[in-house]
This record gives structure tokens, sequence and C-alpha cells, in this order.
């Protein structure tokens, strides 16, 4: 998949740069993510679907990610009423060791070795508006369009913001994530706990976050070339029957924790 990566302020104003992968000035790749979510209410079944994902996989780790979406303005076609356009930017980040509820598995950062400290990393999602249809209304994945870039700097959020982005929520997730070959395609699901922040931005142990709820999430996901959304939506559909004495995968209208982060976001965290 072709990539752009962008680098925002750092310790001087608000210089950035782009560059977009695969040569030249082209842009990325865009691509159709289809995703599947499932509620895994019964502790009991934690540890059979955790042994059956790993039976499955081909490779996975221990997963701690810091999440903002914010909407983004898009310029309004010729003749269009202005202020009605805009765009998903989904920014997740890795934290260093098992992440702040997991001390115990280091907090130091590994060192560039030209740099006093490596620059924070954020992967980019662009997102489109979600496929709707009779038809596609029906399949057992939800899907639309997205397009991965990546941002490099402690300066993230603000530039971001800066460029007229408004935050739609935030969320912090804490668990497994499994890289899955079947059919041929790679599927990713994350098994994880969802909390939302306490302090717009602020991560620094437990106490800045606030549990979604008791219960993990699970999520599937994959991507496939553009146009073969149908393909890919029932393929999911398909895994997820692999899941079913454990959890029941549906289509992932709503982000977990979404909901309940944006509820928490309301007020003070938009600007």
């Amino acid at each position: 998949m072709s990539t752009a990566s962008v680098m925002p302020p750092g310790n001087g104003g608000p210089t950035a740069a782009a560059a977009a992968g695969g040569g030249g000035g082209g842009g990325g790749t865009s691509f159709t993510e289809c995703r599947a979510v499932g509620i895994l209410d019964r502790p009991e079944h934690i540890g059979s679907l955790a042994n059956l994902l790993r039976s499955l996989c081909s490779s996975y780790c221990t997963h701690a990610t810091h999440t903002v979406v914010f909407r983004m303005p898009l310029p309004a076609p010729p003749g269009a009423p202005p202020g009605g356009t805009s765009a998903l930017l989904r920014l997740s980040r890795r934290l260093p060791g098992n992440g702040i509820l997991n001390p115990q598995g280091g907090g130091s950062r590994a060192q560039h070795p030209f740099l006093e400290d490596m620059p924070e990393r954020w992967e980019v999602r662009h997102e489109g508006p979600p496929l709707q249809g009779p038809a596609l209304n029906t399949l057992p994945a939800a899907m639309k369009e997205v397009l991965d870039t990546a941002c490099f700097g402690s300066g993230t959020l603000e530039f971001w913001k800066t460029l007229g982005g408004k935050m739609e929520y935030e969320m912090y997730r804490d668990g497994n994530e499994y890289s899955i070959v079947f059919h041929g395609h790679e599927i990713k699901v994350v098994l994880a706990s969802v909390c939302s922040l306490v302090e717009p931005h602020v991560l620094k142990d437990a106490s800045s976050l606030k549990r979604v709820s008791n219960n993990l999430v699970v999520e599937a996901s994959l991507l496939v070339p553009e146009g073969r959304h149908y393909e890919g939506a029932n393929l999911l559909g398909v895994f997820g029957g692999r899941l079913m004495p454990y959890v029941k995968l549906v289509r992932a209208e709503v982000p977990p924790g979404a909901v309940a982060a944006a509820a928490a976001a309301a007020g003070s965290r938009r600007k």
C-alpha cells in the first residue's frame, strides 16, 4: 500500500512536509476497509477465544493504542452550498511498553541514533463515508473507502486542529492483536478493553482513563482493493462463523466505544 508521511511542528512553528509513497508526487492508493465487531460478554470465554485466535494467526502481539478521531472539513464542490462536506481522520499511536495500564512492560522508549528521542509516530487513516445501499446493508460487515498515511512529531494533534479538525472522540485500547491469513486475505483481529479519556489527550496513568464497558471488544477487519467490497464483507462473515462459540460479529456501524467516548468528549473537548 502506498503511504504518505507528514511531519508536523517540531520545536518551532508549524512546518510540515508531505511525501507520497510510490514515487513522484502521486497520492496513495485507497482501499476498502471491511469491519465487524462483537462484545465478549462472558469472561469465562476469554481464554478459549484467545487460544482459538492464537491457533489461527500467523503472528500476534500485545497492543495498547491511543486513538483520536477528527472530522476534517472538505472544500465544497463548485455550485454546492458552503460548509456541508467533511471526512473523518483516525489517528492512532502505539504506546511504549505495554501501555500505561501495564507499567511492568517497561516505559522507556527506544533511542534513535541521531535524535535525543525518537519522534512520536501516528498512523493516520483517512475514512470515507460508509458504503450503503439495499444490497450493501445486508452484508455481514460495514465497508468504507480508506487511505493510510503516517504523521510524526509531538505536535501532531495540534497540527490537524490547526487545519480545521474537530475532535469526534478519543479512546485508549489495551489488549491483543492477531494477524490471521484466511482464504488468502489478511484479517486483523483485536481483542481489547476500551476506555475513554478523563481529560483530552492526557495519558499519565490509570486515573487518566474511564472504562467504557467491563466487557472486552472483538474487532475483525481487512482491506481489499476498491470494487471487491462484497468479497471482503462476505469473507468476514465466514470468518465470524469460526468465532461463534464465543462471540458473534456484526456490522461495525459505530466504532466500539465511540458513543461513550463522544459523550465524554462533549463540551470542553470541542472547540
